[in-house]
């Protein structure tokens, strides 16, 4: 997949300023059929209204993904730190969540993964990353949301299948 044709941010308009779940789910829908949606598209402006995205958050997801012809992969939800390097080896594409000052809870996507640096290629987290959206696993295990009784990181990601 061309790197270049990921969206690696929210969209710079004020009126889809809670959109980086529809962020992802386009991010999905490239990484699965190859076809990009721009965000200053017609097509985008649409999914951000099934999605709700400018009203204050991306309420109607579900929508969009159904719009786009994908669905959650619910075999794959929390995994631990240690075995984020075997899901890496199954799956290109991993919807993420982190917690950041800048945004709070925010989605992103991590779409590739160097095992011998342990780092991992994360689009729409510009903060944190080098210029070609890399980040070290040790860097970004401090974003993560911690498990169900607060006791240790957990990532907390989705992956798409796309419906046949």
């Amino acid at each position: 997949m061309n790197w270049k044709k990921y969206i690696h941010k929210n969209s710079s308009s004020e009126k889809y300023y809670a959109d980086c779940q529809l962020v992802t789910a386009v991010n999905a829908y490239y990484h699965l059929t190859g076809k990009t949606i721009k965000q200053d598209s017609e097509q985008y402006k649409q999914l951000a209204e099934l999605a709700g995205c400018c009203y204050g958050s991306c309420i109607n997801i579900k929508r969009v993904w159904k719009e786009l012809g994908i669905w959650e992969d619910k075999r794959f939800q929390e995994w631990d730190y240690v075995s984020l390097d075997k899901f890496l080896k199954q799956k290109k594409f991993i919807e993420i969540n982190i917690w950041y000052k800048r945004y709070g809870l925010h989605s992103s996507a991590i779409v590739d993964y160097c095992k011998k640096t342990e780092a991992v290629r994360i689009t729409n987290f510009k903060y944190e990353t080098s210029i070609n959206g890399w980040i070290f696993l040790e860097d970004l295990k401090p974003f993560l949301c911690v498990n169900k009784d607060g006791t240790k990181p957990q990532w907390h990601l989705r992956t798409f299948k796309r419906k046949k």
